[in-house]
């Protein structure tokens, strides 16, 4: 199998990257797979062929070393999802090589009349989606599709002891007896960070921590309304993130816009591998994935969100025996057994 993508870049603290890594990390270690990465400023060791390429991805040299590889089936994960011209890529992947070719399409999308009506010609052999949702408009618009479940790190990211979780409050200069809600994400409207702001408002007690990804820009003026409010906001990337969920009583993910995030969060994964409280809008593959208990909440407003903070016990989280088979190795399986 033929693994091309153009979303290799560093630091590793978004999504669809994260995903994207692993993925490709776990297939190597299960079966032969040859990765081109269209990144021309990527250097990591799994990668077996750089091509810096237009947007259409059309060069004869590139489509003939495909064409000569052994292996009839081409996955496709690109930075842009799958997009119109996501669509095109990939048929002329299909006409010039002859291989089968399924996308890996990490974000939702949706299409105006003329554009239905041409993906339904160049369609791939299989789009791989997150979630039902995306995956019931693929198929009502006639489209093969199949659903793949995201994973998390479950050795890097884990719960701390109680000792080790004071010694890092003292470190981060949070007091102990506070009560910290942590977000992990783009600083961008998309988000839905005003019920964050909401909460600091109601709760100027409670500690709210952001973390900001480097994927993209963040929003100025949305970060200086969150610095004017007291919100503590974490702008570079952080290579040890297991300690910043262990610093946090709640995880809290606002998203409602599907443009907001990967249709699979991995954030909610890995703070539930760091046995953390969830609260959650109802996005994505997560309804379909985790029920709601005491300590998984779906909320549908900021004073949800308080209620819950204000009034639950924490008591013994149990999120963590949750995550148990969202390893990144399953996930790799899974993908083989859609292809396959």
């Amino acid at each position: 199998m033929i693994v091309i993508t153009d979303i290799l870049k560093e630091p590793f603290d978004e999504g669809a990257k994260v995903g994207t890594v692993n993925i490709i990390k776990n297939l190597k270690k299960l079966i032969q797979i040859h990765v081109i990465s269209i990144c021309s400023d990527c250097c990591l060791p799994f990668i077996d062929k750089i091509y810096n390429l237009n947007k259409l991805l059309f060069n004869l040299s590139f489509f003939k070393h495909i064409k000569k590889h052994c292996g009839k089936s081409i996955l496709y994960i690109p930075e842009a999802s799958i997009t119109f011209f996501s669509f095109v890529r990939a048929n002329l992947l299909n006409l010039f090589t002859g291989k089968d070719v399924y996308i890996l399409s990490f974000q939702a999308r949706s299409y105006g009349f003329i554009v239905k009506n041409i993906i339904k010609v160049i369609s791939p052999k299989c789009i791989i989606s997150l979630s039902k949702n995306m995956a019931e408009y693929l198929l009502d618009l006639g489209l093969t599709t199949s659903i793949l479940q995201m994973g998390v790190d479950d050795k890097k990211y884990h719960e701390f002891d109680l000792e080790r979780k004071k010694k890092l409050r003292l470190f981060y200069e949070i007091q102990q007896d506070k009560n910290v809600v942590l977000h992990v994400g783009h600083i961008q409207p998309s988000r839905n960070l005003e019920w964050l702001i909401q909460i600091k408002e109601k709760c100027p007690k409670v500690e709210v921590i952001i973390v900001n990804s480097t994927y993209s820009h963040y929003d100025k003026e949305l970060y200086k309304t969150l610095k004017k409010k007291k919100i503590r906001v974490f702008k570079k990337f952080i290579p040890n993130m297991e300690e910043i969920y262990n610093l946090a009583d709640y995880y809290i993910f606002p998203v409602v816009n599907n443009k907001g995030a990967i249709e699979a969060p991995l954030s909610v994964l890995e703070a539930m591998a760091c046995n953390i409280p969830i609260i959650t809008s109802r996005f994505g593959s997560l309804p379909y994935t985790f029920k709601q208990d005491n300590h998984f909440h779906y909320v549908e407003s900021s004073d949800e969100i308080i209620k819950i903070i204000v009034e639950s016990s924490i008591g013994k989280c149990n999120n963590r025996n949750k995550i148990d088979q969202y390893t990144w190795k399953n996930v790799a399986l899974s993908l083989l057994k859609i292809i396959n």
